[in-house]
């Protein structure tokens, strides 16, 4: 026994004295000034184990090394600084200040992730930070303030998006690259897509066909999720509340063991409902809570990863009616309950086999589950009963099953790379509103995009994707892609793309009859077919305490057999195919940054649609245009650990055709509105807890005028369409917890 103890006396003696402290200064390169609170990981050559460190107030870290390590330093503001070190040094190492939205890691429709700045595609970033500044819960409010991107709101059917002027339905929308389905009247709701388990959104806009098929006519919005990957156990919990009556709460854990990730989230929001007049029981805003649950298992050996994910949604809508004077006790109401249930579940890998190369695959099903029960509410008793008229009941449940595989090679110093993959798209439909109550329809392609560098400064991309789709003929969708360096500072983007979009199994089997619906699929409908082309510049210039970014760009979409919600002298409402529909818009986006205390930005963009309903010859002059202006001013100070932001965008006045009284088609308006948002950050406790507090829609706009609004097949008709429930405040409040190894 004796002989052991000093065995291991002697071993922890030897690793005690090969242990040595390391010693770190961080500062910022331009001013020299140290980084409080920057995150320093330390990952060793040899058995690749993390461990976490934070920098204290005036930059420093210590920590003892016991072999050479990688060590990446990170703060918000920087690009993250990755060097190799070894025991028992002391070194000062120097973080460059970031570009926003350039030199964030994109990993949408990429060869492999790269800088947003180096990517063929121009992507625009909300990373972190953005969504914490804008005090933002769902996808709607975080994009509200993008150019060339229009929120509609619906009191009951919750927000959708336009882009570039093409409405939701032409816009993919994904959580972790997986499509999100479960589109009313052509849109996903946008508030059901939760931001608190959010790591950052990528938008790439104009056709995604090549890469994402059918839904990608205007472009593809991602919300990557985050992933625990920290050594040791975190734990994150968010509380929110907003005047209007909503309250959410948050909380998430990760653990890590060895090669083993784990992490799980969990959320509540709530929202009470809003009318800018009390009307009694009835409201315009309706009533919503919303159930959370996250949960991925990430495994991560050498050059393979491995991750399993489930992601859970659960949402109750109540749209409480009128006093009815019924017997017995002549005071009642029709009380209809909107339950929403999506779950998705899969698995992705991503496998290296070297630098250049990079195999990676992805299949998920998704549940899509909603229905409506329609309860007789006696007021004086409080009792429910569920109304025996089934036509006031329904149940529609869609399924989708995904399978992706890709491989990619991108060699910088190659003159040729390529990614070929395959993809797999099949979605069934089942409920009393759909003809024959099931339906199905299936995509199946393959898709092949080339790199070709003719030296370092100019990449062009030309990609090409066949299928077959079990209801329509598949096209031959091609794309050219090019990325000139002209100079060091000025990159010019510039795009051709075919797309190609099949109607939705809504469009072609819905049929919904009843006293207040009568909206009937079209069997058949044909495809829509796109060409986009864009053009981008981007100037950007960095010197010592600041930089500058000055970008101009313009689209143009042109949509053959564009589908669209008609209705006919009978008063039957039915999906059509319009001959030819076309927007065209450009941009102009400046950002300056004075580093590391200031950042405002301002942008301007006009967007134009044109169709052939009333035979219109084309031409600029022909077009209906609408302008948009956002402007963004954040101010920092690091050490304090607070920050201000301003954010403001004008949405112009929206061209629009209505049919009048007498069934003839007509052009109307949307009017223009200002949103003003403000908040207010503050760090405490070495950024472990955190405090935003600010306001929204500080102009106070609820609804705003429109010509003749017909949004009728789903909601009454009247000269007013809802944008806001007014002027509110928010606190929010964040609490984060790690314990390292």
């Amino acid at each position: 026994m004796k002989k052991l103890y000093v065995l291991v006396g002697t071993v922890l003696l030897a690793k005690v004295v090969y242990s040595q402290q390391t010693i770190l200064k961080v500062l910022d390169s331009r001013s020299n000034d140290p980084v409080p609170f920057a995150n320093v990981c330390f990952e060793s050559l040899d058995t690749q184990k993390l461990n976490y460190s934070i920098t204290d107030k005036d930059g420093f870290v210590s920590y003892n090394l016991v072999e050479e390590s990688v060590i990446s330093v990170s703060f918000v503001g920087y690009n993250t600084h990755l060097d190799t070190i070894k025991p028992g040094i002391t070194k000062e190492i120097y973080l460059e200040p970031a570009i926003l939205g350039l030199d964030e890691v994109v990993v949408t429709a990429q060869f492999k992730p790269k800088l947003a700045d180096q990517s063929i595609y121009k992507i625009q970033v909300i990373n972190q930070d953005m969504i914490r500044a804008k005090g933002v819960s769902n996808l709607g409010e975080a994009l509200s303030n993008e150019l060339t991107m229009r929120i509609n709101h619906d009191a009951a059917l919750g927000s959708s998006i336009s882009l570039q002027g093409l409405t939701g339905e032409h816009v993919k929308i994904l959580l972790d690259g997986v499509p999100v389905i479960g589109r009313l009247n052509g849109n996903i709701d946008l508030n059901q897509l939760n931001l608190e388990n959010a790591d950052h959104i990528e938008i790439v806009e104009g056709p995604m066909s090549v890469i994402y098929g059918s839904n990608a006519l205007a472009g593809a919005i991602n919300v990557i999720t985050k992933e625990h990957t920290r050594s040791g156990i975190s734990a994150q919990g968010n509380s929110y509340w907003e005047s209007v009556g909503i309250y959410n709460f948050n909380a998430s854990t990760g653990i890590t063991k060895g090669v083993h990730y784990f992490f799980i989230s969990g959320t509540r929001n709530f929202f009470g409902g809003y009318s800018e007049i009390d009307s009694g029981r009835t409201s315009r805003w309706k009533p919503r809570l919303q159930y959370d649950l996250d949960a991925n298992y990430t495994w991560k050996r050498n050059r393979f990863n491995l991750k399993l994910n489930s992601k859970l949604f659960d949402e109750t809508i109540q749209s409480k009616g009128p006093v009815q004077p019924l017997p017995p006790s002549y005071a009642k109401a029709f009380d209809a309950y909107f339950y929403t249930t999506r779950w998705i579940s899969g698995a992705s890998f991503e496998f290296n086999p070297n630098e250049t190369n990079l195999i990676s695959g992805i299949s998920s099903f998704t549940l899509y589950k909603r229905i409506k029960n329609t309860f007789t509410k006696d007021l004086t008793t409080l009792d429910e009963v569920l109304n025996p008229d089934q036509e006031l009941h329904d149940t529609t449940i869609f399924k989708a099953y995904l399978i992706r595989a890709t491989w990619s090679n991108d060699d910088p110093s190659s003159a040729f790379g390529f990614q070929s993959g395959m993809d797999i798209n099949i979605e069934t439909s089942y409920g009393k509103r759909i003809l024959y109550t099931n339906q199905s329809i299936g995509d199946y392609a393959v898709y092949f995009n080339l790199h070709y560098r003719p030296f370092s400064q100019l990449l062009f991309q030309p990609g090409i994707r066949y299928g077959y789709n079990s209801h329509f003929n598949y096209p031959l969708v091609a794309s050219v892609n090019m990325k000139w360096d002209v100079i060091p500072v000025i990159n010019w983007r510039l795009s051709y793309a075919h797309g190609f979009r099949a109607p939705s199994l809504k469009e072609l089997f819905l049929y919904f009859v009843d006293i207040n619906h009568n909206i009937q699929g079209n069997p058949n409908l044909r495809a829509e077919y796109s060409n986009n082309i864009q053009s981008n510049w981007i100037y950007s210039r960095r010197d010592t305490k600041s930089s500058l970014v000055i970008e101009a760009g313009m689209f143009y979409n042109q949509v053959r057999n564009s589908i669209s919600l008609a209705i006919d002298s009978n008063g039957v409402y039915s999906y059509v195919n319009i001959d030819e529909f076309n927007t065209l818009g450009g941009t102009i986006r400046f950002q300056y940054q004075l580093h590391p205390r200031l950042t405002a930005r301002l942008g301007f963009s006009e967007t134009g649609r044109w169709s052939d309903l009333h035979g219109n010859e084309k031409g600029i002059l022909a077009y209906n245009w609408s302008p948009e202006t956002t402007a963004g001013f954040d101010c920092r100070w690091i050490k304090q650990g607070l920050s201000v932001s301003l954010l403001y965008k004008y949405t112009g006045k929206l061209p629009q055709f209505y049919l009048n009284d007498d069934n003839v088609l007509e052009e109307g308006y949307i009017d223009s509105y200002h949103t003003l948002n403000v908040s207010t950050t503050k760090d405490f406790f070495k950024k472990r807890l955190t405090l935003t507090i600010g306001g929204k829609n500080l102009f106070n706009y609820t609804s705003i005028y429109a010509t003749v609004v017909s949004t009728g097949a789903h909601t009454s008709g009247g000269n007013s369409i809802p944008v806001g429930w007014g002027r509110t405040f928010f606190v929010k409040l964040t609490y984060k917890f790690n314990k390292m190894k």
